[in-house]
C-alpha cells in the first residue's frame, strides 16, 4: 500500500519539477544591494544576524530578535547616467541622465515577548524591499 501511495505522489508531483533556465539566470545575476542603512553597512549579511527588517526577506528567522513593535521606512535616491553609441560615431551619441527618488524598504514587525511563559515570544513581520529598478531608458539613432 505504501508503494502505491509513493508512486501516486511521484506521478502527481514530478511533472511540475523544474530546474533553472535562462530567465532565472538573468533574474538573479543582477543583484543590487538594497535594504536599510544598517543592513547595507554590514553588506547585507544581516540575514544571518537578524534584528533588522531586511532580515525578513533574507532569513525569516532573523525577526526572532525583535521584542516589541517596530516600524521601519527607508527612502533612497537612484542616479542613472547612460551613454549610448552607434559604431563609436560622435554624431549618434546619446546621453541620458536621471535622478529617481523611491521607497527602498518598508516594514512592520509585531513582537510579543513574554519572558515568564513557556512560549516566550512570537513575531509577525510584513515587509517590502525593492530589489531592482527597471526605469532606465536609453536610445540610439543614426546611420550605419
Amino acid at each position: 500500500m505504501k508503494n502505491i501511495i509513493y508512486i501516486f505522489l511521484s506521478v502527481l508531483f514530478i511533472p511540475s519539477a523544474r530546474s533553472q533556465n535562462i530567465t532565472d539566470i538573468v533574474r538573479w545575476s543582477d543583484f543590487r544591494n538594497t535594504g536599510t542603512a544598517g543592513s547595507l553597512g554590514v553588506s547585507n549579511s544581516i540575514g544571518a544576524v537578524g534584528g533588522d527588517i531586511t532580515a525578513a526577506g533574507i532569513n525569516p528567522a532573523g525577526i526572532a530578535e525583535f521584542k516589541k513593535f517596530v516600524f521601519n521606512f527607508s527612502a533612497g535616491m537612484n542616479s542613472v547616467n547612460n551613454t549610448s553609441y552607434l559604431k563609436a560615431n560622435e554624431l549618434s551619441t546619446n546621453r541620458t541622465k536621471s535622478n529617481q527618488f523611491g521607497i527602498y524598504n518598508a516594514g512592520l514587525v509585531f513582537g510579543n515577548y513574554r519572558p515568564k511563559k513557556n512560549f516566550t515570544s512570537s513575531n509577525f513581520a510584513i515587509g517590502f524591499t525593492r530589489q531592482n529598478t527597471f526605469k532606465e531608458k536609453f536610445f540610439t539613432k543614426g546611420k550605419l
